[in-house]
């Protein structure tokens, strides 16, 4: 499978509006939005230029408390929550995002999205 159809199937999951990958540097990979998410708002280079600062924030706030690695930042929006999750080696210069329809959906979308990590990973080394 393609890193796009792994985004696919990962959109399809109830509850998630859009996602993607993204490099650590700001630049969208590729993206995939739900059937039944609406449209899309915000360009691709913006987010993920937003979830690169997003996912420095984080990882120096672990640094500083001493937390060990960071696993996932949740972002809740009005519109619903975002979820950021690093990818595992041989990928882990990137980052898969998934916004949501709302906080009923985060278990399962972090469900899926931990399912996906090693496979997607291989798809953007690829």
């Amino acid at each position: 499978m393609t890193l796009a159809d792994r985004l696919a199937s990962l959109a399809a999951t109830r509850g998630v509006r859009r996602c993607a990958v993204a490099s650590l540097e700001g630049f969208v990979i590729d993206a995939a939005t739900s059937e039944t998410g609406g449209e899309a708002t915000g360009s691709d280079d913006a987010i993920a230029g937003l979830v690169a600062a997003a996912l420095a924030s984080g990882r120096s706030l672990a640094d500083l408390f001493g937390d060990g690695e960071l696993r996932q930042v949740t972002i809740e929006y009005e519109d619903g929550p975002v979820l950021l999750v690093p990818l595992p080696d041989p990928a882990a210069e990137h980052v898969v995002l998934a916004v949501l329809e709302d906080a009923g959906s985060l278990g399962r979308a972090r469900l899926a999205v931990r399912r996906s990590l090693h496979e997607l990973a291989k798809a953007v080394a690829e």
